[in-house]
């Protein structure tokens, strides 16, 4: 078996997210430090969720009746009008303002995830927000929609057993979503949401632990002499020595999501 090493943890900030993640700070760092530790359940469903409006306000009703604090990043704000309606118009955003945060767009997921006021996360378990939330320590409330994120459901709840499916099991087809409606309703999202926050739950209790373990496990692969750091070591020697060998190349670039180096 290959080893998953947590690269995100690498990572450097480019200037423009500094200035994202200032605004952030100076606008709603007060809101999670006004919160119980281990209270926020925090909520995204990546860059492409394309849920339709009546699911959409059953997670959103599912949060209120709840009675949990949550952060919910909503992306492509601009271009949900008739959700951005909803929420203003029917009341939600009245009815849920001293315990929920709604985040329009871009959100510095890593800062939020690693506050200590968060207790939960609610994603679609795409691979970056996996790494992202087991870097962290917290447990997943896992949405699916498409691809590869079922298989990565199945590490976070049935292998590293520190996280919970919302049940969802039907892939979200582009173009169909209306046709497959509400997959939970409120009473459901409620349920879940209890069920991954609760505070008196044993079983709850055991995720919450595992992940923190977990967390503590990833952050000490990265430290030097841990495992991830070797491998990233070795990969960067080995390249050296191919460089050395080869008198025509003059420099590389690696470059992913979470990692960069020029050599």
């Amino acid at each position: 078996m290959e080893e998953c090493s947590p690269i995100n943890l690498f990572t450097y900030m480019s200037l423009s997210s500094i200035r994202k993640y200032s605004i952030f700070l100076y606008s709603n760092i007060k809101w999670l430090d006004s919160k119980e530790e281990g209270s926020v359940l925090y909520v995204c469903l990546g860059s492409i969720c394309d849920l339709p409006l009546s699911q959409l306000k059953e997670i959103g009703l599912g949060f209120e009746e709840s009675q949990r604090p949550f952060i919910w990043v909503i992306r492509g704000w601009e271009e949900n009008n008739e959700l951005v309606e909803w929420i203003s118009k029917s009341g939600f955003k009245e009815r849920i303002k001293e315990r929920g945060l709604l985040i329009r767009g871009w959100s510095p997921q890593m800062l939020i995830l690693s506050h200590p006021a968060v207790g939960g996360f609610l994603t679609h378990c795409g691979w970056n927000s996996t790494l992202e939330r087991i870097t962290s320590g917290v447990p997943l409330l896992t949405w699916l929609l498409f691809g590869d994120q079922f298989c990565n459901e199945k590490l976070v709840v049935q292998v590293l057993k520190a996280g919970v499916s919302v049940g969802v099991e039907e892939v979200m087809k582009f173009g169909e979503e209306e046709k497959i409606g509400v997959l939970v309703d409120k009473e459901g999202v409620k349920k879940v949401v209890e069920g991954l926050m609760s505070d008196s739950d044993d079983a709850a209790k055991g995720r919450r632990r595992r992940a923190k373990e977990i967390g503590e496990s990833a952050h000490k692969a990265v430290e030097e002499g841990g495992s991830s750091h070797a491998n990233i070591s070795f990969l960067l020697q080995d390249i050296m020595q191919h460089v050395k060998s080869n008198p025509r190349i003059d420099y590389i670039i690696l470059y992913s999501n979470e990692f960069h180096a020029i050599l």
